[in-house]
């Protein structure tokens, strides 16, 4: 199984999978010929059920194991520069909604602009309370929702 870091410009998306194999063990087979792109400055969510291969796929992209088969290509200079936001909570609590929403824009490269409107968006959209609310403030299902 080979993870490629690319660094030319001419692949437009950030991510591309192609025949991505793991299993653990001699029958239990979780990615099987898994192919998927992502085009850049998009984020993405893994949905499925448990034991399906989602935690594995992340694992195997930011590099903390090996497909048994497969291409990883990521445009990422360094396995370090690819985010992971892992199914536990991770926020600061001490943020706001709007100051978390800015601080992952950030990450991923959203203009001021486009955070702005996406987290009216988001506010709506997932029920969230003022943006202004602190994290910590947040239930725990308001905090899964954010993060």
């Amino acid at each position: 199984a080979v993870m490629e870091l690319e660094t030319s410009t001419a692949n437009e998306y950030a991510l591309t999978i192609r025949g991505a194999y793991k299993r653990y063990g001699a029958n239990n087979i979780v990615l099987k010929g898994l192919n998927m792109t992502l085009p850049q400055g998009t984020i993405y969510g893994l949905l499925g059920p448990s034991g399906c291969g989602k935690t594995t796929l992340l694992n195997c992209i930011v590099g903390r194991i090996d497909l048994d088969a497969g291409l990883i290509t990521t445009k990422a200079k360094h396995r370090a520069d690819i985010g992971y936001m892992p199914q536990d909570v991770a926020l600061y609590s001490v943020l706001s909604i709007a100051e978390t929403f800015l601080y992952y824009g950030r990450l991923f490269g959203m203009t001021y602009a486009q955070i702005e409107s996406r987290t009216e968006q988001l506010i709506k959209l997932l029920e969230l309370p003022a943006a202004k609310t602190l994290v910590e403030h947040l239930s725990g299902g308001q905090q899964r929702r954010v993060s």
